[in-house]
């Protein structure tokens, strides 16, 4: 402000709606200007969690929509603690809202932190090469990564560590055992496969290992179609491949 708080005004606002201030001193009209990295803190903040559109935040902050626009895309992850030297697992997924909208999130589950979102109208192989190239461009080191069962995501991480994350893999084995398994064996694992988010990777091994053993000769169970093809005994389905004569 100029010549004293005291003497300053308020004076009309822009045509964003943003509040103006006149100085009666020297008759000078100026805004409240805001330190950037300070303004893109605030301008997330209220984008994330106030729900707002671009155009309502452009009219609270006085700036055109391709600016919000602009800055939202850019967003800066914040360096902490200097946690960013040190090695981290990534947690990083996309989420769609509709057609053609959605959201892509990455986030460290030891810091508690988002490092990058973005809004996206798709999902491929770009929206996380984009992403890995700005969070090591930002100076996080990746260790090791967690995603879904999509084959781009893994693509991009292929030399790191690659985990599908374990509600994902409890989808894909639903897709083949069902939700009511018609046999035992089919049973059991179910069983064991529902208990994946309550045990070690060492427990679980060992109960897959098991289970195994125990199933070892209805695994080996073969049917023949009349084309000598094989129906696969566990789950019904028939096989792709066709027998030698």
């Amino acid at each position: 402000m100029h010549c004293g708080s005291q003497r300053v005004v308020k004076n009309g606002r822009t045509s964003y709606g943003k509040q103006v201030y006149l100085c009666r001193n020297c008759g000078v009209r100026s805004v409240r200007q805001y330190h950037s990295n300070r303004w893109q803190r605030e301008l997330f903040q209220d984008y994330l969690f106030g729900k707002q559109t671009l155009g309502q935040l452009a009219k609270e902050y006085g700036k055109a929509k391709e600016t919000i626009r602009r800055h939202l895309d850019c967003c800066k992850a914040l360096r902490t603690n200097g946690e960013t030297d040190r090695p981290m697992v990534l947690g990083i997924d996309c989420s769609f809202f509709g057609r053609g909208y959605g959201i892509i999130v990455a986030r460290s589950p030891s810091l508690r932190q988002n490092l990058y979102w973005k809004e996206i109208t798709t999902e491929n192989t770009a929206v996380y090469q984009e992403a890995r190239r700005y969070l090591e461009g930002a100076g996080f080191r990746i260790q090791a990564v967690v995603v879904d069962a999509k084959r781009g995501s893994k693509e991009v991480f292929s030399d790191l560590i690659v985990q599908i994350c374990q509600y994902h893999q409890q989808q894909i084995i639903q897709r083949y055992l069902t939700l009511r398994p018609k046999t035992e064996a089919g049973r059991e694992l179910k069983y064991i496969t529902d208990s994946l988010t309550q045990q070690d990777e060492d427990s679980f091994a060992e109960s897959i290992k098991a289970w195994q053993g125990k199933w070892d000769c209805f695994l080996k169970e073969r049917t023949y179609a009349a084309d000598r093809r094989v129906v696969n005994q566990r789950f019904g389905t028939l096989s792709n491949h066709t027998l030698g004569a």
